[in-house]
C-alpha cells in the first residue's frame, strides 16, 4: 500500500486555507496582518505577509487560523526601516505509512 497522491493534495490544501492572517510585534506592540500571498510547492506550503508603513524592530511573528489561534511562530530581532519587509512562514509536510 501507499499514501496517494490524493491524500497528499488535500492535506497541503488544507494547511494552505487554515491560515488566516499573521501577528507581527514590532516595538512591543503586536499588529494583525493579512497573509499576502500563499504557494504551494512541492510538498511545502509558504504564506508570505508583506509589512509596509512600519518601523521599529520586529521581534515575533506568528500565523494564525481564523479563530486566532497559533500555527506557527517565528522569533526576530530585525530592524525594519521605511521600505517593506516580507514574513514568510514555510512548512514541509513528509507523510509516511505506519
Amino acid at each position: 500500500m501507499a499514501v496517494t497522491d490524493l491524500y497528499v493534495d488535500e492535506t497541503l490544501n488544507y494547511m494552505r486555507t487554515l491560515a488566516k492572517k499573521a501577528q507581527v510585534t514590532i516595538d512591543g506592540v503586536e499588529r494583525e496582518y493579512e497573509i499576502f500571498k500563499t504557494l504551494v510547492e512541492g510538498r511545502t506550503v509558504k504564506h508570505f505577509v508583506y509589512l509596509t508603513n512600519e518601523t521599529g524592530t520586529i521581534t515575533n511573528a506568528k500565523l494564525q487560523d481564523g479563530q486566532g489561534r497559533d500555527l506557527q511562530h517565528r522569533t526576530y530581532n530585525v530592524r525594519k526601516g521605511p521600505d517593506g519587509f516580507v514574513v514568510v512562514f514555510v512548512i514541509t509536510i513528509s507523510i509516511k505509512e505506519a
